[in-house]
């Protein structure tokens, strides 16, 4: 497995990827890492077109990778897990396209912010492949029914209901039940949006709002 992040001015750009050897995995990742690099500079050479029209531009979020040539989880028993790493940070407050081009450049399956229009936290994640010629994604808020009114984006679907309120432990417990990578959820102690996660060493992390 191969790991790089560049800071650019203080934006990060983030390449993650595995393969059978060391040699084809740097290749895989120069390969994922130059594409990102266009995608910013594109970016940057078109702010005043922020807002993007449905037909995808020079550098747009939907031409972004897939998630593919990643590393496998390790299985470790639900009852030896461990929460191991807990980040937290002071959220952005950006649009969803924003966020969909910050999930891009960091490679990652979701993507934590507080969104723009609405001023709650929200999470995109990617799914599977939209219309077999990229990647789709979803959006996930504590109030739906505001995020709806500006999540008019293609290839995005909004999840409707919120998120449940839970503590740490039934966060967990519903983590392990329903198999996925990860949950977005309200704490139960101040209801903010927060990311239980599994990690590649088979254990949890947490993502919390400061």
């Amino acid at each position: 497995t191969v790991e790089v992040t560049l800071d650019i001015d203080g934006a990060p750009v983030r390449a993650h990827v595995a393969a059978p050897t060391m040699s084809e995995a740097i290749d895989l990742l120069v390969d994922r890492l130059t594409r990102r690099l266009d995608r910013y500079g594109a970016r940057r050479s078109h702010r005043s077109a922020r807002r993007r029209s449905a037909d995808p531009g020079v550098g747009d979020w939907r031409d972004g990778d897939l998630s593919a040539e990643r590393p496998e989880y390790d299985r470790v028993p639900f009852d030896e897990r461990e929460t191991r790493r807990r980040k937290t940070f002071l959220l952005s407050r950006i649009t969803i396209e924003e966020a969909l081009f910050d999930l891009d450049q960091l490679g990652h399956d979701f993507y934590l912010f507080v969104e723009e229009e609405s001023a709650g936290d929200a999470l995109v994640s990617r799914v599977v492949g939209f219309d077999g010629t990229g990647p789709a994604f979803q959006i996930r808020a504590v109030d739906p029914e505001s995020i709806a009114r500006s999540a008019d984006v293609p290839g995005l679907t909004v999840i409707p209901s919120p998120p449940p309120v839970l503590s740490a432990a039934e966060a967990q417990e519903y983590l392990e039940t329903s198999g996925e990578r990860f949950l977005f959820h309200r704490s139960a102690p101040h209801g903010r949006g927060q990311v239980l996660y599994r990690r590649y060493d088979g254990h949890d992390g947490l993502i919390s709002p400061r």
